[in-house]
């Protein structure tokens, strides 16, 4: 079930890049016309919302290395967009499940990861940027809180733990 969902992720990535669904599917050994137009569907609900539409500026999978709170992180932001209005935001595909009970348990979830992104595209971008979760199976946009310094702060008690030494 966990290289199922792991699986998913992955192909959802890649279609989210623009790819052609089929392909990406027969990639992984699925030959499955109505599970490539599915995600064709995913995609086309994720360029039409108005989050994504008439972007300026439209980057996918952006690379990234960034100093949070000591600890040098590396990694992928999923998207990296300027709305019409100038304004940068940073969303990041989620593909499990959520619901109202369970969303500000998925938001905690992600809490350090996002600040990490947010702080990694504000560097990149040397502008304010905001950071939403992206959730796939019901086309729905968070956005994560910003409070990267309390985040930043938890981290650096947390290394500092592992370190054996006080925080500060």
């Amino acid at each position: 079930r966990d290289g199922d969902a792991r699986i998913r992720g992955l192909i959802i990535h890649e279609v989210f890049r623009g790819r052609d669904p089929a392909a990406v599917l027969r990639r992984y050994g699925i030959d499955d016309a109505g599970l490539a137009r599915e995600y064709a569907r995913l995609y086309e609900e994720f360029r039409g919302s108005p989050m994504v539409q008439g972007a300026r500026s439209d980057y996918c999978e952006v690379p990234f290395r960034a100093r949070v709170g000591g600890v040098v992180f590396t990694g992928f932001i999923d998207r990296l967009l300027q709305r019409p209005d100038g304004t940068w935001v940073l969303v990041d595909y989620k593909t499990g499940r959520v619901d109202e009970g369970n969303l500000p348990a998925k938001i905690q979830e992600h809490a350090l990861q996002m600040a990490v992104y947010r702080r990694a595209a504000e560097g990149i971008l040397g502008e304010p940027v905001r950071a939403y979760l992206y959730f796939t199976d019901t086309g729905r946009f968070v956005e994560a809180p910003a409070d990267d310094d309390g985040v930043v702060d938890a981290l650096r008690e947390a290394v500092s733990g592992i370190e054996g030494r006080p925080a500060g």
